[in-house]
């Protein structure tokens, strides 16, 4: 039984033995103190069904692995990975994903601080352009009127 996921939040793809997944899902479930009627009414499927996914009778769809990932907290590379002797290793993992996705955060701040620094001066040499051009056109009305009160 092998599970063949359509790209699935991560950029990985899941293709792995169904039932090591489902045993990895027990050892989590088992870890978080979730009993198999907990786990089929958040699933949405009877507590039987739930039963036979973890014996290996039978598989979950992929939108049932899905929402087990979404209980979890996990993405299902990180169930797929689970390695019970280090169960602190999923949470590293995605502490290093979101640390990556702050850095990224963090760039874009900086880029839109130094448009808004860019924009900011540029805004400014725009005022004192207007303000050159209004003292330039006063300074010309002064010697038009000038030069019309020397001609009368």
């Amino acid at each position: 039984m092998l599970i063949y996921a359509r790209k699935i939040a991560s950029n990985m793809f899941l293709d792995m033995d169904a039932q090591q997944i489902m045993q990895n899902i027990k050892k989590i479930r088992l870890l978080k103190n979730y009993t198999m009627r907990y786990m089929a009414d958040v699933i949405g499927c009877d507590q039987g069904a739930y039963s036979r996914w973890e014996s290996g009778e039978s598989e979950p769809r992929l939108s049932q692995f899905i929402k087990i990932s979404e209980l979890f907290d996990m993405s299902l590379d990180e169930i797929a990975d689970f390695d019970p002797e280090h169960p602190e290793a999923s949470k590293r993992a995605k502490m290093r994903e979101y640390a990556f996705k702050l850095k990224e955060k963090e760039h874009q701040i900086v880029a839109l601080e130094e448009q808004t620094n860019y924009l900011s001066k540029e805004k400014q040499l725009m005022e004192e352009l207007v303000e050159t051009k209004s003292k330039l056109a006063a300074m010309l009305e002064e010697k038009l009127k000038e030069k019309e009160t020397k001609q009368n």
